[in-house]
């Protein structure tokens, strides 16, 4: 039986400031082996792959690709009134923040991707966690990205785990080139990142901002 798709999810947390950390809505991403199922190593030899290793791979599967958006809204953090520790009890209005999440859309980011919580779904797209992003080894992976952060204007932008990619798809902030395109992205501005999922990629990985 064929092993399902690599699926990625990514939990969003701002690498900014402690309160985008807080905002950040993210999801992980889990990558498998197309057509194979799991095989257990042989005794005293570890299978695991080094992905520094892999400089030659070259891509062999398919392109899939994402249209992804940072959006602001409400959030409370603790919907059922209560912390579950204390005990204390609190209002909506002491737990509710605006905050920013990651949330995928139709193409041209016209319209919210719907919930779709199956096994081979996005998950929830409420922005907190943010959605699932899928590959097999071998696929590329390209991710339209917009800034819809209405209500910080921040800019923002998507660091992953566990794929390929070079420094303009790195995503992260780099203080020797703060102004890579790509590792900011400004408020209604757009950039494409593109990773590669190598054979190192299989498992499941984080993104965030």
């Amino acid at each position: 039986m064929a092993s399902p798709p690599v699926r990625t999810t990514f939990s969003g947390s701002g690498r900014r400031t402690l309160l985008r950390a807080m905002t950040g809505g993210g999801a992980l991403a889990a990558l498998t082996l197309p057509g194979s199922a799991p095989q257990a190593a042989a005794a005293g030899r570890p299978a695991a792959i080094d992905p520094f290793a892999l400089d030659g791979f070259q891509p062999s599967g398919r392109t899939r690709e994402y249209w992804v958006q940072a959006d602001s809204f409400a959030h409370n953090a603790a919907p059922n009134g209560s912390d579950g520790m204390t005990g204390m009890r609190f209002t909506e209005s002491q737990t509710t923040y605006q905050a920013v999440g990651f949330r995928a859309y139709t193409p041209d980011w016209g319209s919210p991707l719907k919930a779709d919580t199956g096994p081979h779904g996005i998950g929830a797209n409420s922005g907190i966690p943010g959605p699932v992003i899928r590959a097999e080894v071998g696929d590329v992976i390209k991710v339209h990205f917009k800034n819809n952060d209405t209500y910080y204007k921040w800019p923002h932008s998507i660091h992953p785990h566990g794929v390929r990619y070079d420094q303009d798809n790195d995503g992260g902030w780099m203080a020797d080139d703060p102004d890579r395109p790509g590792t900011a992205v400004p408020f209604g501005g757009t950039y494409t990142y593109t990773w590669v999922c190598t054979r190192g990629s299989v498992g499941s990985w984080p993104y965030h901002d």
